[in-house]
């Protein structure tokens, strides 16, 4: 890898962790697919896996780059729970065969042994976990406020507004809703009036004003309203 691939990978697996499952569940898979079962019952007890050292190269290859963005990966996301060493078996292993093989002192017709796979196997599991809890985490988080003390669901066309202690209300059509959501996801629920006009381009801004209007009184309903503010509107609790 380059000086900074390391980095970079890492910096990806940040932004995007199912490239980082899908990198570790890749480089496993191909460890088994070109390994067997160990005859030694020792071996095959621990996890082991034996490799026909004309894979060893092509191995090395293949975990290197993954086992020092790993390092770089822990620096970068220390909330991850994902060992940085979870490779680091694996492939002393591999550099091992790798040594000896160079050195010529592996007889004919021997095996390499693979261990630490049952352990990055597990490790991509727990991972895959974690993004997916991560992920919708996010998602509840983007449907709450806890400001508005409100969930909302979509379905379909309409979207359900619920309030803690007030009641739910239904909304429609091609105005409301995307005009609900984007107060809803904004910071503090507060759009400045260019923000407000990007709703729809389209629409004049007092037309818009007056489907805010609209829109406020529909959420009178669950004590919700949307008001004017210095430099744009408002959404919050219904005073």
């Amino acid at each position: 890898m380059k000086r900074d691939a390391a980095f970079e990978l890492a910096a990806q697996w940040r932004e995007n962790p199912e490239l980082l499952v899908g990198d570790l569940r890749a480089a496993v898979n191909w460890l088994m697919q070109n390994s067997n079962e160990p005859t030694d019952s020792i071996a095959k007890a621990a996890g082991a896996r034996a490799m026909e050292p004309a894979f060893v190269s092509e191995a090395i290859e293949r975990i290197v780059p993954l086992h020092k963005a790993l390092g770089k990966y822990s620096v970068l996301l220390k909330m991850s729970k994902l060992n940085a060493d979870v490779l680091e078996s694996v492939l002393q292993s591999l550099v091992s065969a790798n040594k000896e093989s160079g050195d010529s002192t592996l007889p004919a017709g021997s095996v390499v042994m693979l261990t630490g796979l049952a352990e990055v196997a597990q490790a991509i599991e727990s991972t895959q976990h974690w993004v997916d809890k991560q992920q919708r985490l996010k998602g509840e988080e983007g449907n709450r406020s806890e400001i508005l003390k409100t969930t909302i669901e979509i379905s379909g066309d309409e979207l359900l507004v619920n309030t803690d202690l007030d009641g739910s209300l239904k909304l429609r059509g091609s105005t409301n809703i995307p005009m609900f959501l984007a107060f809803f996801r904004t910071a503090k629920h507060f759009l400045s009036v260019d923000a407000f006009l990007d709703i729809d381009r389209t629409v004049k801004a007092t037309n818009l004003d007056r489907h805010r209007v609209r829109l406020s009184s529909k959420l009178h309903d669950v004590l919700i309203e949307i008001v004017e503010e210095k430099g744009g509107y408002r959404m919050r609790k219904y005073r």
